[in-house]
């Protein structure tokens, strides 16, 4: 049997509807497969860990499929919203950046033409995956749709901090080194200034980038810190598509502690692989006997037809 499924251990983190407020607006959200709400203390992000009421793309403990955070309905949509004070982000979460959402940032940057009008989203998406950045990543990591994304990376009346650090990115792309405040206001029409404000600084701005300060206004001989945003997303990626390809043409599965050994996986990042690994359809893991996380086996199974797919924002 699949682990998508309900595994009946959802029933320990179920929630009751809090007094005088909605279930949304107080941080709830909803399982559709286990049909249960739930708070983040019954769910874990994209990379496995615990989830918390500060970020966004939550996933159900019990069954590992995305849950919902905002209303189906539209009109309670529009209510949510305004009390959230995010009708203009289309419930974008831009409250935090760390450094897979700049990578995020980055690739799209890479990705988008500078004009709305030359946008195709096919390409758009083909651009991302070749930087090892699946479309929806972007859509659980911002819990939101790709097309919103979209439309408020190109926002700039007002520009909103998607925009603000795309704009950024292409402009130092353009120039090949760190733009300076002038560059930035020359280039992109943006008065540094925003940053200033929407990033409590210029020097934080650039210390959310990854990019080393310099002094003075003037940045052009900062580079760009050696962090591992794309190149470590890149090769969590590489690790998936070759422990997947590994599974499935292994009769029977293959243990963990094999998969970690063939490709060299550094220790720490074998929960992340194996969180990931599990949400792929036909994926499945059965654990040990002695209950050794290592011995652990990974196999392949055909997914049931009658099972429906993943929707994304369920």
């Amino acid at each position: 049997m699949s682990k998508r499924t309900c595994a009946g251990i959802c029933k320990t983190f179920r929630v009751r509807k809090p007094h005088g407020a909605t279930r949304y607006g107080s941080g709830q959200c909803r399982c559709q497969t286990c049909s249960i709400w739930l708070d983040y203390k019954g769910c874990h992000l994209l990379d496995g860990s615990r989830a918390d009421s500060e970020h966004g793309g939550w996933y159900c403990n019990c069954c590992n499929f995305r849950v919902r955070r905002t209303p189906r309905n539209i009109e309670y949509k529009t209510k949510f919203r305004r009390g959230k004070g995010r009708g203009a982000s289309s419930g974008v979460d831009l409250s935090y950046f760390n450094e897979i959402r700049v990578a995020m940032v980055k690739a799209m940057a890479l990705c988008m033409p500078k004009e709305r009008s030359d946008f195709r989203s096919s390409e758009f998406s083909d651009g991302l995956e070749r930087c090892g950045i699946p479309a929806s990543d972007i859509e659980s990591e911002f819990d939101c749709s790709m097309k919103a994304a979209v439309e408020l990376a190109y926002s700039s009346k007002p520009p909103n901090r998607l925009s603000m650090m795309i704009a950024f990115e292409r402009v130092r792309s353009e120039i090949g080194r760190i733009p300076t405040r002038s560059d930035l206001e020359e280039r992109s029409g943006l008065p540094a200034s925003r940053y200033d404000s929407e990033f409590r600084s210029w020097e934080n701005m650039l210390e959310i980038f990854g990019y080393a300060d310099s002094r003075g206004d003037d940045h052009r001989d900062a580079e760009p810190r050696a962090a591992p945003d794309m190149a470590g997303l890149d090769r969590i990626n590489r690790q998936i598509q070759d422990a997947l390809s590994l599974i499935k043409s292994t009769p029977g599965g293959i243990r963990i502690d094999e998969i970690e050994r063939r490709y060299r996986i550094p220790a720490g990042e074998v929960p992340t692989l194996v969180t990931r690994l599990v949400r792929v359809d036909g994926i499945v893991k059965k654990e040990a006997p002695d209950g050794v996380a290592g011995a652990a086996v990974l196999l392949y199974e055909e997914p049931r037809r009658d099972r429906p797919d993943h929707v994304h924002g369920a």
